[in-house]
């Protein structure tokens, strides 16, 4: 119930996410047709998801996580799942306090919707390093490796871990 409230209190905390959310409420009657796959309705429905995919990728940069989450959970309930706006929407539970539960949810998705990406491995391995959990995201930052063997990045955190 309380994260109910909290998600309602982000989502009219400022008037850009006042906008979005009026914009899903004008929305949400439509996506029964756009599921019917109607040509210009379907073409209308990507659109909108690009553009929230878009303005989740600014919010990223800006460091607005709350609104990153806000869009992408937008994107994740209107539109087919793909494996990197479950990325973005992890990388963003990330940095928020008490949500790396919600993270790991996030880059488990992604990983099940492209297994071959090396970068949500390592996603999900910070998400276990930031948790304190060594050998799950040794275990994380190997399996990229195994995908993409000169990931720097993967490398420079399985020294860290082990050194």
């Amino acid at each position: 119930l309380f994260g109910r409230i909290t998600q309602a209190y982000d989502t009219l905390l400022t008037e850009k996410t006042r906008k979005d959310y009026d914009l899903y409420l004008v929305m949400r009657p439509f996506q029964q047709k756009w599921r019917r796959s109607d040509p210009e309705t379907t073409i209308n429905n990507e659109l909108q998801i690009a553009q929230q995919y878009q303005r989740a990728k600014e919010a990223f940069k800006q460091g607005d996580m709350k609104q990153v989450v806000n869009c992408m959970e937008w994107v994740l309930r209107t539109g087919p799942e793909k494996a990197e706006h479950h990325d973005l929407l992890g990388q963003a539970f990330m940095v928020i306090p008490g949500k790396l539960r919600e993270a790991e949810e996030a880059f488990k998705k992604a990983l099940q919707l492209n297994p071959a990406n090396a970068n949500y491995y390592i996603g999900l391995g910070l998400v276990y390093k930031k948790g304190g959990v060594k050998s799950r995201a040794l275990a994380q930052f190997q399996e990229a490796l195994k995908w993409d063997p000169d990931n720097k990045r993967a490398q420079e955190e399985i020294q860290q871990l082990k050194g």
